[in-house]
């Protein structure tokens, strides 16, 4: 935002490309990166060069459009708790880790709230016995829980993702048959 002010606008994996919509066209985009974990690039050479490259980041960015209409809707409708949970469980599904290491700061940023409010939610979430989450290292417990209060925008975004790669995020196994809807 002009101010300074950020918040949670998609969300990447190890499927996906950072900056991919940079390669579409020369448009300076207005958006920041923000990467918690590390990861490896892809040039623009792979791009212009590869038609099976080309193929597969274009369907990457149309699954992100789809996702980033969801979460703007979602930062706008939704609790915080609501929020905090899907983030959580869509780091989990990507990251493929029971752990993940993220600061009550860095929550804070991406879903668009204060960092006290996360400390509360963290706390209370804990007492409930659905995640563990100690000096910016969160642990889901009970996976099923959380899903129980997040939002519709994880099932919702979680589908897409499995429309385009053909298989449950959660798992990582392959579903040769899911069918979006």
């Amino acid at each position: 935002m002009a101010n300074g002010e950020v918040a949670e606008v998609g969300f990447i994996g190890h499927e996906g490309i950072v900056g991919s919509l940079q390669l579409l066209g020369p448009a300076c985009l207005s958006t920041r990166c923000m990467m918690q974990l590390a990861g490896s690039g892809l040039l623009q050479r792979a791009f212009d060069d590869s038609e099976e490259v080309r193929k597969r980041i274009l369907e990457f960015v149309q699954e992100q459009s789809a996702v980033v209409g969801q979460l703007a809707g979602c930062n706008r409708l939704h609790s915080a708790e609501q929020r905090l949970t899907r983030w959580l469980l869509m780091a989990q599904d990507r990251t493929h880790s029971d752990v993940l290491p993220f600061t009550q700061e860095y929550l804070a940023e991406m879903i668009g709230t204060q960092r006290t409010t996360i400390t509360v939610l963290a706390g209370d979430l804990q007492e409930r016995g659905l995640i563990s989450y100690t000096r910016g290292n969160i642990h889901i417990l009970d996976r099923d829980g959380v899903e129980a209060v997040t939002c519709g925008c994880y099932s919702i975004t979680k589908s897409l993702h499995a429309a385009l790669y053909g298989r449950d995020v959660t798992s990582g196994s392959n579903r040769s048959d899911f069918t979006a809807g």
